[in-house]
């Protein structure tokens, strides 16, 4: 005897050859899909199906050719992917960071989440980050700039290297920056200038930055935490430009208003 003719039927089909066996000590072969020739040389060509009934049979051929007949068909299913990962959802309108989190795979040997990101809800996604599966279900990326839109999505990997589809694609997004004060403007008092502006539409402004306007850069002439401020009269000599940027909840900080020149009244 020379070896073994194996044969391969998938999900209750024809049989097709797989290849030839040489040697008669052999007692066993791993079927990755393709033909022995190539997939010996070169490897797989052409991978099983995941999840898919396969049966096999085998013959003994001897040195004139002969065969024997086929013996006794055994029947095999390859591995199902991991299911889709569910629950993915992104955060909405945070400072400067976009967190993430979705469901467990109900899988148990699930070995890792993969994690894409892109600009567009529907193209040009890159891999963002390798999550463990024993870690916790999720990704924060910080230090964002404001008002950015990232679209993300998420797939399983098990550990036989297995990947599931790609979740459904969600939108996170960073906390735009606060609306610029307006409408500066200014009244005389006795004993200074009584500064007022109209405040941004935001409702978690906690604070004004006053600032002189100079050729070359700016300086901070107070703070304050209501759209109006009384400037000394001793610190508006001989004029100022005052510019207002207001500062929220988070640090975020406006553009500066429309610039207002003050002189004081002789």
């Amino acid at each position: 005897m020379i070896g073994y003719d194996l044969e391969r039927s998938e999900a209750g089909g024809p049989f097709a050859p797989v290849g030839r066996l040489s040697g008669r000590e052999i007692a066993e072969y791993e079927d990755g899909g393709g033909e022995l020739a190539r997939s010996w040389r070169s490897g797989n060509k052409n991978p099983l199906q995941d999840g898919t009934p396969y049966i096999h049979r085998i013959r003994a051929v001897n040195t004139a050719g002969a065969a024997s007949p086929w013996v006794e068909t055994a029947g095999a299913t390859t591995k199902v992917v991991p299911a889709k990962p569910t629950g993915l959802k992104a955060s909405e309108r945070r400072a400067r960071v976009i967190g993430l989190v979705w469901a467990a795979n109900p899988e148990k040997d699930i070995a890792e989440y993969v994690v894409a990101m892109s600009p567009f809800p529907d193209r040009n996604f890159t891999e963002t980050a390798r999550i463990p599966a024993g870690a916790t279900r999720g990704l924060k990326q910080e230090n964002l700039p404001p008002d950015l839109t990232r679209y993300y999505r998420v797939k399983a990997v098990d550990a036989d290297g297995l990947e599931s589809e790609w979740s459904d694609v969600v939108c996170g997004t960073t906390k735009p920056l606060p609306a610029a004060p307006a409408e500066l403007a200014v009244e005389w008092e006795e004993d200074g200038a009584r500064l007022q502006w109209t405040p941004p539409p935001e409702r978690d402004i906690v604070r004004y930055r006053v600032l002189n306007k100079r050729l070359f850069g700016q300086d901070e002439i107070s703070t304050c935490t209501s759209p109006s401020i009384l400037i000394p009269l001793a610190t508006l000599a001989p004029k100022k430009v005052f510019i207002v940027i207001a500062v929220d909840k988070d640090g975020l900080e406006s553009p500066p208003s429309p610039p207002l020149e003050a002189r004081p009244p002789r």
